[in-house]
């Protein structure tokens, strides 16, 4: 186990534990400006062609361009550009996340359209790449409507936890139903799932030879409000914490749990289980069981960042 002593990560006073909040194979904060897959820019190419306007807004962009030629497109997650009045060569080009893409026009000059993708990247040393599914942003995070919204993490073999592993989330929830977190659980292939149940509790399950392990929790949420979710395994217990507090009776559980090929969902469970609120951050440690003082610290760290947990 790592901790970092930069206090941009840390908090906590002297003695305190310290979590490095860029250790987790999976980190998405959703209520941060650049996971919205928008914006970019364009400059103007090797010719004498001009380009207004010169920066994209969120959404769908239509520029015009004055003189045919080429220009450069940036676009942070990706996108297409596709022509519109006039002819883009090799129309519509996808360009590729983050990157500065040379596109040329030909023909007469005119207005061409420029699309953001529906990926975003997860800010961790690994970067995963997460398609949205409706989801919108907004300042505190991605907005689920239980209906048809989630984010899908793809099946990544960093995704194949084991026996020691935390799972942790910022959500606030809006409606009282049985609605999946965080997991991978597609109904015949069952790994690992954060949920909240019909009675509004926290409640988290491992499969260990097709054997389920729940934990609920003690605590039923109060809708439209903001919580800190902790689920632990350590290969003896399985625990949940609310707000950096033992909020369950700890499950004893041993082995390894199982792992299939499906993807690591955020949202919902294929074929149900929406989730209906807003989710800001979610977190995956792999071989790395946060203990009772780091999931209290976790917690203070998620309020700094977002001060309308409870």
């Amino acid at each position: 186990m790592s901790f970092s002593v930069n206090n941009r990560h840390n908090t906590g006073g002297v003695g305190s534990p310290k979590i490095d909040l860029y250790d987790p194979v999976l980190y998405v904060p959703l209520w941060h400006t650049k996971m919205v897959a928008r914006g970019g820019t364009i400059k103007n190419g090797t010719g004498t062609m001009d380009v207004s306007p010169q920066n994209l807004a969120v959404g769908t962009n239509t520029i015009t361009v004055t003189v045919a030629g080429t220009l450069i497109v940036s676009i942070p997650e990706g996108g297409t550009v596709a022509s519109g009045t006039m002819t883009v060569t090799g129309s519509p080009v996808t360009v590729s996340a983050g990157i500065a893409t040379t596109i040329t026009t030909t023909g007469a000059i005119g207005n061409i359209t420029v699309s953001p993708s529906n990926i975003i990247r997860s800010k961790d040393k690994n970067n995963h790449a997460l398609t949205i599914t409706g989801a919108t942003w907004n300042s505190q995070g991605r907005t689920f409507d239980g209906l048809d919204d989630y984010l899908d993490c793809g099946d990544n073999i960093a995704f194949d936890l084991a026996s020691n592993f935390t799972i942790v989330a910022n959500i606030i929830p809006k409606f009282q139903a049985t609605q999946q977190i965080i997991g991978r659980d597609n109904g015949t292939i069952r790994n690992y799932l954060l949920l909240i149940d019909g009675d509004n509790q926290a409640n988290f399950q491992i499969f260990i030879a097709t054997v389920n392990y729940t934990v609920f929790s003690d605590l039923a949420l109060t809708l439209n409000s903001g919580y800190h979710i902790t689920a632990t395994y350590d290969n003896n217990t399985i625990k949940v914490y609310v707000n950096g507090q033992i909020a369950a009776t700890p499950v004893s559980a041993t082995g390894s749990i199982d792992n299939g090929d499906t993807s690591l969902l955020v949202g919902k469970r294929d074929g149900g289980r929406n989730f209906n609120g807003v989710i800001s951050e979610v977190f995956i440690y792999n071989n790395r069981v946060l203990t009772a003082g780091e999931s209290l610290n976790h917690y203070i760290q998620s309020k700094r960042r977002l001060p309308w947990l409870a």
